[in-house]
């Protein structure tokens, strides 16, 4: 039922335990906060990175494990090829990571956001226009976290304005990474105790996303200086 949701409305998907109502779900202002966050992390790992393979290729200079004239080499960097697409690939990486283990990237973190995955949904009218989802989520796994990410970019065009009319056209305020993905994105004290984690483990998931992006920069630079 989860793979169809995507292509049902609300109405037609059968009902779960958890209810939800308009204001649990976060919108487009505070995600592009988050994001914001989010660049700002990955940029200061850059430049952790770049500080790490300064040092390295220092040391091995110094040892006679690199030519000189490294830094020089790592001036051209920005002329090859496909550079600022790996470096969108680390946000990726950097992302899902977050995402997988802990539920919350940086940003999210931060400004009390979580993610999960949906499994169920359904949608009633309360008094006064009141509308709600009777849902069944649960913790957001690998395999939505990398497809939603791998389609944040295509949100991201045009300053975020393609996610904000996929949003605006969602019932659940979901761009189209999270309608790809089946995931919602939920005030953190609002997700049910089925999809709960804990903080600490968004903690795990940025230093785990953290080290594998810091680690594979600064490989990547020493072996493009030598």
């Amino acid at each position: 039922m989860a793979n169809e949701w995507s292509t049902l409305e609300p109405e037609q998907v059968s009902a779960g335990p958890s209810t939800l109502r308009v204001h649990d779900l976060v919108g487009w202002g505070p995600r592009v906060g988050a994001m914001l966050v989010d660049l700002a992390v990955f940029w200061a790992l850059v430049i952790a990175a770049s500080l790490g393979a300064g040092i390295t290729l220092g040391l091995l200079e110094a040892f006679g494990y690199v030519a000189d004239g490294w830094d020089q080499r790592l001036d051209r960097l920005d002329e090859v090829p496909g550079t600022r697409l790996l470096g969108l690939l680390g946000l990726v990486v950097l992302r899902s990571a977050c995402l997988a283990i802990g539920s919350a990237t940086p940003g999210k973190l931060l400004l009390r956001q979580r993610v999960v995955e949906l499994r169920h949904g359904t949608r009633a009218h309360r008094g006064e226009g009141e509308v709600e989802f009777r849902v069944q989520v649960e913790p957001i796994g690998w395999r939505a976290a990398v497809m939603r990410e791998v389609l944040t970019p295509i949100d991201g065009l045009f300053f975020g304005l393609v996610g904000a009319l996929f949003m605006n056209r969602s019932a659940l305020v979901q761009r189209a990474g999270d309608q790809a993905a089946h995931t919602l994105v939920l005030r953190r004290d609002a997700v049910p105790p089925s999809a709960r984690r804990a903080t600490f483990q968004a903690w795990i998931g940025l230093g785990f996303g953290a080290g594998a992006i810091v680690s594979a920069l600064v490989f990547a630079l020493v072996l493009f200086a030598r």
